[in-house]
C-alpha cells in the first residue's frame, strides 16, 4: 500500500455518489482496482474516498470497497455536490500534493511520477491535468487484466472505437497552458490550494469539471 510506512507526498482523492452500488461490477471499485495496479511508483501516497451519496445503503457498500482496497473512507451525511466532496478529500490530508479522480476514471501506469514530476518543478502552475481517452464499460475488465494492458480509445460522442490514424499523439496531452484543468483527473499543490481557499461550493450540488 502507497505510504503505509511514510508520510504521504500526495494525496489521490476520489470522489463518488453511485459508484458502489453493485460493489465488484461498479465504478468505485473498478477504479480503485486501477490506482493499485497501476501506481508502481517509490513516492508515498495517501488514497482516499469520499462517498458524498448521503444514503446509508451506499455508503455501507462504498465503505466495504474501501476496506477491500486499504483506501480511506470518508462520508457526507448529505449530498453536498463534487465541489464539496473535493474540498473533503483535499483537507482530508496534509500532503503537499494532492491528485482528484473521478470514480470512472481509469489510470495508466507511470501517471503518479509524471503527475508529481509537473508538479515539482512547476511550483506556479495552478493545476496539472490528465489527458485521457473515453472508453466504455465493456472495456474495463480487460483493462484491469494487467498493470500494461492498452486502452482502446472511443470517439466521446458515438462511444465507437476510433480509427488508428485518429489516435496519434499531437501534443495536447503534453502538460501547458489551460483555461481550466480537466476535472475528471487532475493535480495540484496543497500550497495554492490553501493560497486561493479551495474549491468554490456555491453552486452547491451542481456537477462541474
Amino acid at each position: 500500500m502507497g505510504g503505509a510506512l511514510m508520510k504521504p507526498e500526495i494525496t489521490i482523492g476520489i470522489p463518488t455518489y453511485c459508484g458502489a452500488e453493485n460493489g465488484e461490477h461498479d465504478l468505485l471499485w473498478w477504479v480503485l482496482s486501477a490506482v493499485r495496479l497501476r501506481t508502481q511508483s517509490e513516492i508515498p501516497y495517501d488514497l482516499v474516498v469520499v462517498d458524498d451519496s448521503g444514503k446509508p445503503t451506499h455508503q455501507e457498500k462504498s465503505r466495504a470497497v474501501c476496506e477491500h482496497f486499504g483506501a480511506r473512507w470518508l462520508c457526507h451525511p448529505e449530498n453536498r455536490g463534487v465541489a464539496a466532496g473535493w474540498n473533503t478529500l483535499t483537507r482530508s490530508s496534509d500532503a503537499p500534493f494532492v491528485a482528484l479522480l473521478n470514480d470512472d476514471f481509469y489510470v495508466s501506469p507511470g501517471w503518479l511520477d509524471s503527475l508529481v514530476y509537473f508538479l515539482r518543478e512547476n511550483p506556479e502552475a495552478g493545476s496539472a491535468g490528465l489527458f485521457a481517452w473515453f472508453i466504455s464499460a465493456e472495456d474495463v475488465p480487460w483493462l484491469l487484466d494487467a498493470p500494461d494492458a492498452k486502452v482502446v480509445p472511443r470517439h466521446h460522442a458515438t462511444k465507437q472505437p476510433m480509427p488508428e490514424e485518429e489516435q496519434k499523439h499531437t501534443g495536447r496531452e503534453q502538460p501547458g497552458r489551460s483555461m481550466a484543468p480537466p476535472g475528471c483527473g487532475f493535480g495540484f499543490r496543497r500550497e495554492i490550494y490553501d493560497r486561493v481557499g479551495g474549491f468554490d461550493e456555491s453552486l452547491g450540488k451542481a456537477f462541474y469539471e
